[in-house]
């Protein structure tokens, strides 16, 4: 009795760092995936609650526990820079194993550096981790060297700024040295405390009880978020994401979507926000120009650069500048289709990215032609790259405020 009420209030000990792990986390509310966190984290709570109410409780409802890793999960997101999502997944394709080529799903941890950077957090002890890789473990289990490979392959059909995203693996508790060098061989990025190699190499009580922290008891993990609401409307101020000189994209060259041509000859962006207009969104959109002018934005970024637009993108703005368009935003149409190069709509492979809400077809030749061109993607379009990155799939981009056609919207006396 005196060993089971030991037990129960190292088991409440654990529900109070729980609660307190929720608070924590509840600081990255902005990051996408972070609702799917709290949920876990409350289900491994509720779990324990529930087992004390019980009286049923074991040694193995301690050890077992994912909040340990949870703990370390949020901490490496406190020393990340340009977080982008947790618990996030990605489409991978397989020809080995046990895949026969048919597609899963990888979760990976947290995606940082603006898309950058895929670590996955461990958190087992080091030896056990060490044993593991050198074939103690059971049949078909699979160890830390195992899912770098994975995470490794999965990165390369997954490209960032064109080239791989770079697989760090965070080790809470620390690493044997000999496998971490192991790790590094293959291309990770090894975060972590570095100790001497354990001889005889032996689990130690809390790792024999269980199986790797990230094994879940539920199939939630599967699951994606929802999509966000909007995002492409101009009340964010979206940040763009850097264009990294030394990345495999075309320094010299920009894919431009149909949302960037309508923004850039937009009479709210050439002087005519102060405007009255009856629209709310075009009200919002005015007052969002006040505070953030996109036209120097975008001149900005367009000095030196070939400015391409696929065919696609090219004949729906004309359409809608010869539908829409006033005198002054045509006139401007005029002088900066010269400085545009018309290209063929990209072909796409993206069999897993389904056409559905933000996902048009259209957009997916635009976004299909900036990785054709090796180009970054200028677009106001923010809905469709969250939609694919919810999907698994990222793009290079530089995301900017919309802004609509609305010369012909106008009324009454400029305001003051």
């Amino acid at each position: 009795m005196e060993l089971n009420s030991e037990l129960a209030q190292q088991l409440n000990d654990k529900i109070t760092g729980g609660q307190e792990l929720l608070s924590k986390v509840s600081q990255f509310s902005d990051v996408n995936g972070i609702s799917k966190l709290q949920k876990k984290i409350k289900q491994e709570i509720n779990f324990l609650v529930k087992t004390l109410k019980l009286g049923r409780v074991k040694k193995e409802h301690l050890l077992c526990t994912n909040l340990h890793h949870f703990w370390a999960l949020v901490n490496t997101l406190e020393s990340c820079n340009g977080l982008v999502a947790v618990l996030q997944h990605f489409i991978f394709k397989s020809g080995e194993g046990d895949y026969n080529g048919s597609s899963t799903r990888l979760c990976v941890d947290v995606v940082a550096e603006k898309g950058r950077q895929w670590m996955k957090v461990v958190a087992r002890n080091p030896r056990a981790l060490s044993q593991l890789c050198s074939g103690a473990g059971e049949y078909g289990q699979r160890n830390v060297i195992d899912q770098a490979k994975e995470f490794l392959a999965c990165a390369k059909q997954h490209l960032y700024m064109f080239r791989p995203p770079e697989v760090v693996f965070v080790f809470s508790s620390g690493i044997e040295e000999s496998l971490a060098n192991m790790l590094e061989d293959i291309g990770v990025i090894i975060v972590g405390k570095r100790m001497p190699d354990s001889f005889p190499c032996q689990f130690d009580d809390e790792d024999s009880e269980c199986s790797d922290e990230n094994e879940e008891r539920d199939d939630d993990c599967v699951d994606v978020d929802g999509l966000e609401s909007n995002g492409e409307g101009p009340s964010g101020s979206p940040e763009p994401v850097p264009l990294y000189s030394d990345l495999d994209v075309e320094p010299s060259r920009l894919n431009l979507d149909v949302t960037t041509l309508l923004a850039y000859v937009s009479a709210l962006t050439n002087g005519g926000c102060k405007w009255n207009y009856k629209q709310p969104i075009l009200r919002e959109q005015a007052a969002q120009e006040m505070k953030h002018p996109v036209k120097p934005v975008l001149e900005a970024l367009f000095e030196g650069k070939q400015l391409c637009v696929c065919k696609s993108a090219f004949d729906s703005f004309m359409t809608i500048l010869n539908t829409l368009g006033g005198p002054g935003e045509r006139e401007r149409a005029a002088a900066f289709i010269p400085r545009l190069t018309v290209v063929e709509d990209g072909e796409e492979t993206w069999e897993n990215l389904k056409t559905k809400g933000r996902i048009k077809e259209r957009s997916r030749a635009v976004f299909a032609t900036g990785v054709a061109l090796r180009a970054i993607t200028v677009t106001a379009n923010g809905g469709f790259v969250r939609s694919a990155r919810n999907q698994g799939y990222e793009f290079p981009v530089f995301v900017h405020e919309s802004r609509a056609l609305t010369e012909g919207k106008q009324f009454g006396p400029p305001l003051l």
